[in-house]
């Protein structure tokens, strides 16, 4: 028993790191963009390319159980508000 019991352990330290990485990743494009707005430094070619990636970055989360679907739908319809408030 205490042999499973350390495999757990393990593996959900494993998981985490994981998890944190696809979480992380998102933060940091949502912060990216949300900087770029306030700075007013917009080109929409290059905003367009970061809201593709921090919508791929959302997907990729949901698809390794990180986020759930609603959640990531949620967080994609905010950023894209703000993207057409700009436009």
């Amino acid at each position: 028993m205490k042999k499973k019991n350390k495999h757990i352990i393990l593996k959900n330290r494993r998981n985490k790191i994981l998890n944190n990485r696809y979480k992380t990743t998102f933060k940091n494009l949502k912060i990216l963009i949300i900087n770029k707005i306030k700075l007013e430094n917009i080109n929409y070619d290059n905003f367009k390319l970061l809201l593709n990636k921090y919508y791929s970055a959302i997907d990729k989360a949901v698809k390794k159980n990180v986020l759930k679907s609603n959640n990531a739908s949620r967080k994609k319809s905010k950023m894209f508000k703000l993207y057409k408030n700009i436009n």
